[in-house]
């Protein structure tokens, strides 16, 4: 714990010692650094983080920002325990649902390409069995029952088209 503190503290002063070349308000005035404020910033702020959310807990100690700065509280480290778990838990189940949405949508882009050239998607795709006539530019005109589609289907047909063809 005391050695946690001693990082922060580190980059607590150098995030406040003024860059060589900075000028009043600290900022550097060398376009050889730039960001590197920043990047000191962002260092403090995960060290930070970690503190509250790893290092802490087990000791039993509750970090917490207030409108006034900050309370640390003592509670039961066991609970703390179990609160830290279930934050993981949630983003890993988070990550996942993110991660199946995303091979969902490759996997229907995919199969959008795999049909070939745009003209053939509602021959061969997953719409084929939906319909029996098709115009020269492979739009379909009538349904598998052999009714011709109304011009709002048709028009709905078109727009899809106008996406297949812009990719």
């Amino acid at each position: 714990l005391v050695s946690w503190i001693g990082s922060l503290e580190a980059i607590a002063r150098a995030s406040a010692t003024p860059a060589p070349g900075a000028g009043p308000s600290g900022q550097a005035s060398s376009p050889n650094q730039p960001g590197s404020e920043r990047k000191v910033g962002k260092e403090y702020l995960e060290a930070c983080d970690a503190l509250r959310d790893e290092v802490l807990p087990p000791f039993g100690f509750r970090l917490q920002d207030t409108s006034e700065g900050f309370s640390l509280r003592e509670e039961d480290p066991q609970v703390l325990l179990r609160e830290q778990e279930e934050r993981r838990r949630a983003a890993r189940e988070s990550r996942a649902r993110n991660l199946d949405a995303q091979v969902t949508r490759l996997t229907r882009e995919l199969k959008a390409l795999a049909v070939g050239p745009p003209a053939d998607h509602f021959r061969a795709g997953p719409s084929a069995s939906a319909y029996s006539r098709y115009d020269d530019t492979g739009l379909p005109t009538h349904l598998a029952d052999g009714k011709e589609l109304g011009s709002q289907a048709r028009k709905r047909l078109e727009r899809e088209m106008a996406k297949l063809q812009a990719k």
